[in-house]
């Protein structure tokens, strides 16, 4: 309980002498359970950074090791989630329907190209409502009489393919001009 008064009371010297001890410790608790020797040196760091910067709560209740394996597993923890939020953020490209748009010598779309390889990825009944819609000009009553379907079906097939055009359409120009 003596290290847990003196680190509390912040003498670096205590502090090295804390880090001696438990360093190897806590270096194969994360390389246990991450597998990565960068990672597990990383995590040592920040729960050194945080015993320091919190110093001051530690008690005199509990043994110094259960404390610094606390914060151990809180920064583990903490470590998945970033991960977790990392790949949620990301995507891969080889899910994206096949954007093979043609562009022509004077970098125009040609517009029936273009249209053909953006409604390939639609389902077929959305891609037919789309281009009753929006190529031959229909109105929703018009093509909800022509396929025998209520407006709200002709609606919502509209607002889908129009949200997933959008999408494909986005990812395609961000690409384009991040390569150029």
């Amino acid at each position: 309980m003596e290290l847990n008064s003196a680190i509390q009371n912040g003498t670096e010297k205590d502090f090295t002498i804390a880090y001696n001890l438990y360093h190897v410790k806590l270096y194969r608790y994360f390389l246990k359970k991450t597998k990565s020797e960068e990672v597990s040196i990383e995590l040592v760091q920040i729960v050194f950074i945080k015993l320091w910067k919190f110093r001051h709560t530690i008690s005199e209740d509990f043994s110094f090791d259960t404390q610094l394996f606390n914060i151990a597993r809180t920064c583990f923890i903490d470590f998945i989630r970033q991960k977790s939020i990392q790949r949620s953020r990301t995507f891969n490209l080889n899910d994206l329907p096949d954007l093979s748009l043609t562009i022509a010598p004077d970098t125009t779309f040609e517009a029936t190209n273009y249209f053909d390889n953006i409604t390939r990825s639609l389902p077929p009944a959305r891609k037919k409502v789309f281009i009753l819609s929006r190529i031959q000009g229909l109105s929703y009553k018009e093509i909800a009489g022509h396929l025998s379907i209520s407006i709200n079906t002709v609606e919502d097939h509209m607002s889908k393919a129009i949200r997933q055009i959008k999408t494909i359409t986005s990812i395609f120009v961000f690409f384009y001009f991040a390569l150029y």
